[in-house]
């Protein structure tokens, strides 16, 4: 069944609601993991990026 506000609306509003679901420190406990050196304005740029891909695949999971 198809959602009637379309797909891409759908998942554009998604994204407004579920927007930075790790944490800054979060990001800063998974880099020293990976023994990375990030500055506080690499740790901020990655907490969206890294935010992104994870609700990306909260709406994958959605549709199966």
């Amino acid at each position: 069944m198809r959602n009637t506000l379309g797909d891409a609306k759908c998942i554009s509003l998604y994204w407004n609601v579920m927007a930075d679901i790790l944490t800054l420190n979060e990001v800063k406990r998974l880099a020293e993991l990976a023994k990375l050196e990030l500055t506080d304005d690499e740790a901020v740029k990655y907490q969206k990026e890294l935010s992104e891909v994870l609700d990306y695949f909260a709406v994958l999971d959605s549709v199966s």
